[in-house]
């Protein structure tokens, strides 16, 4: 009797497991549709984000991108100095 009711537990257990896989790509493609839907346009990012400052911190954002390649370009070539570069 035991056996039996193991090999049936077992078909169960594998017959759920093949549904949740089936229905877990279901809810993330509909989970990603749904987030999809919610988020806002690029505008009201944009408003959300700068609060109507835009070109002001976008000047600021470009000077800090040029800081971070110049923090770059320094350890790069520090690497390059010391041979860290080259993958063994």
């Amino acid at each position: 009797m035991k056996i039996f009711v193991c090999i049936v537990h077992k078909k169960w257990t594998e017959s759920i497991i093949k549904k949740i896989i089936y229905l877990d790509g279901f809810f993330v493609r509909k989970s990603v549709k749904i987030g999809l839907r919610v988020l806002p346009s690029r505008r009201q990012f944009d408003d959300v984000i700068f609060r109507g400052r835009k070109a002001e911190l976008s000047d600021q954002y470009k000077s800090f991108i040029k800081t971070i390649k110049q923090i770059y370009d320094i350890v790069e070539a520090y690497y390059a100095e010391k041979k860290y570069l080259q993958l063994p």
